[in-house]
């Protein structure tokens, strides 16, 4: 057996220390590349989302107008018939 000096085997041993500290750097690099790929493409179905909402909100809402508007001019038609037409006595009505 050869024996190595204590000096020797000391700068080994941080050389080994070293050499693991360098590959867990390295792979907690890539991890961090990944979850930043992954952080970007969140980040764009989230912005796809709001994108879509949006342009939902907006359908909705000119719906909601056009429907508030029918419901106006169903009204006018409404009231202007029953203006027209002549009131019924109650007797008439009960004796159709």
């Amino acid at each position: 057996m050869v024996f190595a000096p204590p000096a020797a085997l000391q700068l080994q041993n941080a050389l080994e220390q070293m050499n693991a500290t360098m590959k867990i750097i390295a792979d907690q690099k890539e991890e961090i590349a990944e979850l930043r790929k992954h952080i970007t493409d969140v980040e764009k179905k989230q912005q796809k989302q709001e994108e879509y909402i949006h342009h939902q909100l907006e359908r909705d809402q000119k719906l909601m107008k056009s429907l508030r508007k029918m419901q106006e001019e169903k009204q006018k038609e409404l009231a202007a018939t029953a203006e027209n037409t002549p009131k019924k006595s109650w007797w008439n009505r009960l004796f159709k």
